[in-house]
C-alpha cells in the first residue's frame, strides 16, 4: 500500500526477493495497471505466485548463488515462466550426470564451478530439474525430494510443501511439512489429519512406491528464515520435538520445568485471518485465546475455562511469525504469554474456571 502512490508516479523499477513477492501479488491483485518491472533474486520464485505477479508487472527472476553471484536471468507470465537465459559473460555446459557447471566473473574462485543444481538444455538456454543434493536413497531405492514435493502440490489441499529425510529407529523415512491451502484447512478442521494425511499418502502413490511414502507429516507454515528460505536444519527440527495441534496448526513443544510451553507460526492460508485483514493480515486475538487455553487443557485435562482475566493484546502478530506460547498455574487457574522469538510480547491474561 506505502508503493501504490508512487507507482502511480510513472515507470518503476523494483528489486525484490520471493518472500516479497506474494505481498505483492495481493496489492497489485486490488490495484490499477502500473508500468512496473520486478527483478526478484535471492531464491525460487514458486509457480503459484510467479503467474499472479506476472500478471501486473514484467517479473524477471535471477538465478545464481553467493558463490558464483547472479549468472542467469527468466521471464514470468501469466502462464508460467520461461527458460534460463545465461547473462553473456557466463560460461555453462551440463555434464553427463545433469549437474550444472558455470564460469562467471563474479565468482569468488576463478575457473568452473560445479553447482548442485540438475539442468537441462533448452533452446539457448536450460532449465532446472532439481538439485543433485536433493536426490536420496531410501531402502536401496533412489527418490528426488523435489519431484516428491512437485507432485503435492498438484494436490488441492497443498499450498506448499518441503519433504526431507529423517533417521529413524530401524531406517531412514520421509518427512513432510506441509503448508495448507484453503480446502486443506476446511478438511483439517472437519475431518482430522488422519484424513487429510491419507489423502496426501494417496496422491504420492500414483508416483511412488509405497515404501517412500512420508511415514510424517506436519501441517502449518513452513519455517522460513528472514531471507524467505526454509533451512534443512530447521526443517528438521519440526520433526525432532514433539508436536501438538493448535487449532490446526503443528506447534513444537518445547522443553520447560513447570507448565507447558510451544512454538508455532501461523500460515498464510490459516481459516481465522479471513476478515483480518485482506492486503495486511494480522492473527486475531480469539485465535490466541483458543491456542492458549487448547495447551491449559492439555496442561491439566481436568480443568476447564470459563472466563478470562487481565487479558492484553501487547502487538500486532501477523502471519509466519514464530511465537512462543507459555502456560503456568496460576493459583486455581493458568496463565499465558505469548511473545515472538525475538522476544517481543503479543498478548497475555489469565484462563480462570
Amino acid at each position: 500500500e506505502e508503493m501504490i502512490p508512487a507507482l502511480r508516479e510513472g515507470p518503476c523499477l523494483l528489486v525484490a526477493s520471493p518472500s516479497h513477492l506474494p505481498h505483492l501479488a495481493q496489492g497489485l491483485e486490488r490495484s490499477e495497471k502500473f508500468d512496473l518491472t520486478i527483478f526478484s533474486s535471492g531464491g525460487t520464485v514458486t509457480d503459484s505466485v510467479g503467474p499472479l505477479v506476472a500478471r501486473h508487472a514484467k517479473l524477471l527472476e535471477v538465478y545464481g548463488s553467493t558463490e558464483t553471484g547472479g549468472v542467469a536471468r527468466r521471464l514470468w507470465t501469466p502462464e508460467g515462466p520461461g527458460i534460463w537465459i545465461p547473462f553473456p559473460s557466463v560460461n555453462w555446459l551440463i555434464q553427463e550426470e545433469g549437474r550444472l557447471v558455470l564460469e562467471s566473473p563474479w565468482a569468488d574462485a576463478k575457473g568452473p564451478c560445479l553447482t548442485d543444481d540438475l539442468a537441462e538444455c533448452v533452446d539457448g538456454g536450460f532449465r532446472l530439474r532439481g538439485r543433485h543434493d536433493r536426490i536420496v536413497k531410501v531402502s536401496e531405492k533412489r527418490l528426488s525430494l523435489d519431484e516428491m514435493e512437485a507432485r503435492m502440490l498438484e494436490d488441492e489441499s497443498v499450498a506448499d510443501a518441503r519433504v526431507c529425510l529423517l533417521d529413524g529407529e530401524r531406517r531412514q523415512e520421509i518427512a513432510a511439512a506441509v503448508e495448507l491451502s484453503p480446502l486443506g484447512w476446511a478438511i483439517l478442521q472437519g475431518e482430522g489429519g488422519g484424513v487429510l494425511t491419507e489423502r496426501l499418502r494417496r496422491k504420492l502413490s500414483e508416483s511412488f512406491e509405497t515404501v517412500l511414502l512420508p511415514r510424517h507429516f506436519r501441517f502449518g507454515a513452513l519455517p522460513r528464515n528472514s531471507q524467505g528460505k526454509i533451512v534443512l536444519a530447521d526443517l528438521l527440527d519440526l520433526f525432532r520435538r514433539p508436536a501438538i495441534l493448535l487449532d490446526g496448526i503443528a506447534a513444537k513443544l518445547l522443553d520447560r520445568e513447570e507448565g507447558l510451553s510451544a512454538a508455532l507460526a501461523v500460515p498464510k492460508s490459516y481459516p481465522r485471518l479471513d476478515g483480518h485483514f485482506l492486503s495486511n493480515p494480522v492473527v486475531p486475538g480469539v485465535a490466541q485465546l483458543h491456542w492458549a487455553m487448547h495447551m491449559a487443557r492439555l496442561a491439566d485435562p481436568a480443568f476447564l475455562p470459563r472466563r478470562v482475566e487481565a487479558a492484553k493484546f501487547h502487538s500486532i502478530l501477523r502471519p509466519e511469525v514464530e511465537v512462543r506460547i507459555d502456560v503456568l498455574r496460576h493459583k486455581e487457574g493458568w496463565k499465558f504469554d505469548i511473545e515472538t522469538t525475538q522476544g517481543r510480547k503479543v498478548s497475555s491474561g489469565r484462563l480462570m474456571p
